[in-house]
């Protein structure tokens, strides 16, 4: 199935992969950004212009920690249009 028709599809969140509750979630037009407990981010969706915070170029479905989760835990979480915000 082509990813980019398939996004205006409610998906069910598979989460049993997290370490820890969730707290936050945020969703734009083409992604989810999900924020745990213990600071960790995820997200998923459309990576056309690096808004999932990952460091590999494509789309995904699977909830996936973005690369600043190795660096410090996150407060709060945004998602607008192509980005993503983390505090």
């Amino acid at each position: 199935a082509d990813f980019c028709k398939d996004i205006a599809v409610p998906h069910k969140m598979i989460t049993n992969h997290l370490l820890s509750p969730i707290q936050q979630v945020e969703a734009a037009g083409g992604h989810t950004c999900v924020l745990l407990e213990n600071g960790t981010v995820y997200t998923c969706g459309i990576n056309y212009f690096m808004q999932l915070g990952i460091e590999q170029v494509r789309n995904t479905k699977i909830l996936t920690p973005i690369s600043h989760s190795r660096l410090f835990p996150a407060r709060k979480i945004g998602c607008s249009g192509c980005s993503t915000l983390v505090q």
